[in-house]
């Protein structure tokens, strides 16, 4: 910084302030990042029974299609359990079937019922059709604050988790790019 207000015209001497201990006003803003957002401890109870919360996102569009002609991915995560469901989508208007295929096959296999579904506000979670499938089967739909994926941290960690996995598994038996 001394170098700057010496070389530069306009600059002010900051010496001042930094004798007072503390960095410029500047210095502080331009270091600034976003807050963290908070985060439980390990000790912190997250949810009392299987199937209490389920995360869900959509990952998306993946280039290039499987062979099956999917590009899309939807991931179901029970936060008690931390059980990860993951189906290959189409298109992401099929995230109602299989989210209705998820609580069915859940709710048999635990005895359980889906109480609550936390997801992000896109368009294939806010849809009608979706809000009364939730409303009818009684499960409250939490969305998340546009554009702060930290509030659906779990979900968006599986989808990177996924991603990384399978590309290492891709790189490791070097397959072409183009896959």
């Amino acid at each position: 910084m001394r170098d700057v207000v010496r070389i530069v015209d306009g600059v002010p001497n900051l010496a001042s302030q930094q004798a007072l201990g503390g960095a410029c006003e500047g210095c502080a803003c331009g270091k600034m990042s976003v807050t963290p957002f908070f985060h439980r401890s390990a000790s912190q109870v997250k949810t009392q029974r299987i199937l209490e919360v389920v995360h869900s996102d959509v990952m998306g569009p993946m280039n290039p299609k499987s062979k099956g002609g999917a590009r899309f991915v939807v991931t179901f995560i029970d936060d008690y359990s931390r059980y990860v469901s993951v189906y290959m989508l189409k298109s992401k208007a099929e995230v109602l079937k299989y989210f209705d295929n998820f609580r069915q096959l859940a709710e048999t296999q635990t005895g359980s019922t889906l109480k609550c579904l936390r997801t992000d506000n896109g368009g294939e979670y806010v849809s009608k059709r979706f809000n009364q499938f939730c409303a009818n089967h009684g499960i409250v739909h939490q969305t998340t604050t546009p554009y702060t994926p930290q509030q659906n941290g779990l979900a968006e960690r599986m989808n990177r988790t996924i991603v990384e996995r399978a590309r290492s598994m891709l790189y490791y038996q070097q397959v072409d790019k183009c896959w």
